[in-house]
C-alpha cells in the first residue's frame, strides 16, 4: 500500500472502468519519497506500464521527483531526514520537481534520468498523429521536431525504464536539452 492509501489493484480497476466508459485519464506519479526502496520504484514503473496497457487512451505523465514544500504532510519528516529548505528567492526560483536536491537520495542522477526517460516512455503521440503533424502548416518546426523525437525515443525509453534504470544515469543531460529545450 502506498503513502496515499491507494492499493495498486484499486488503481488498475479504475483504469478498466474508465476504459469501459470511454474516459481518458491522466495519471501522475512521484519518485523519491523518504524511505522509498528500489522495489517501490520498480513497482511504480510497472504500474505505469500496466495502466497504459489497460487503457491506451489514458496518459501517464512524466515522473516528478518528490520535492518537500513547507506545509506539506511529509515536510517535517524531510527536515528531520536532513533536508534544508531554500533561504533566498533565487534558491526557491531554482527549486523544482525535476531537479533533485534532497539528502536521502544517494543517486540523484538516477532519479533525474528516470524522470527524463518517462517523458518519452509514456509519450502518448500515436504514429498517425506524429506523422500527420509533420505535414501540418499550423505547427511550428520546433514542435514537429519534438513530437518526432519523442515518438522515436519512446521504445528506447520504455526498455530502459523497464529493464535498466540504473545504467547510464546521465542520459537526461544529453537528451533533454537537445529535444525538450529549457522549460
Amino acid at each position: 500500500e502506498d503513502t496515499h492509501g491507494k492499493k495498486p489493484i484499486m488503481v488498475l480497476e479504475s483504469a478498466r472502468i474508465t476504459r469501459a466508459l470511454g474516459i481518458h485519464v491522466q495519471y501522475s506519479f512521484l519518485l523519491g519519497y523518504p524511505g522509498e526502496t528500489e522495489d517501490d520504484r520498480r513497482q511504480t514503473v510497472d504500474l505505469c506500464f500496466r495502466l497504459m496497457e489497460l487503457n491506451p487512451e489514458s496518459r501517464v505523465l512524466p515522473f516528478n521527483i518528490y520535492t518537500p514544500y513547507p506545509g506539506s504532510p511529509q515536510y517535517d519528516d524531510t527536515v528531520k531526514a536532513g533536508f534544508v529548505e531554500p533561504t533566498t528567492l533565487e534558491e526557491w526560483g531554482n527549486y523544482s520537481l525535476q531537479n533533485v536536491n534532497i539528502p536521502w537520495l544517494t543517486n540523484a542522477a538516477k532519479y533525474e534520468n528516470m524522470a527524463t526517460l518517462s517523458k518519452f516512455a509514456f509519450y502518448s503521440g500515436s504514429t498517425n498523429k506524429v506523422f500527420n503533424g509533420l505535414l501540418s502548416s499550423d505547427l511550428r518546426t520546433k514542435t514537429k521536431i519534438r513530437r518526432l523525437g519523442g515518438w522515436a525515443l519512446r521504445g528506447y525509453a520504455r526498455r530502459r525504464l523497464k529493464h535498466l534504470p540504473g545504467l547510464l544515469p546521465y542520459e537526461y543531460r544529453f537528451i533533454e536539452p537537445w529535444l525538450l529545450g529549457n522549460r
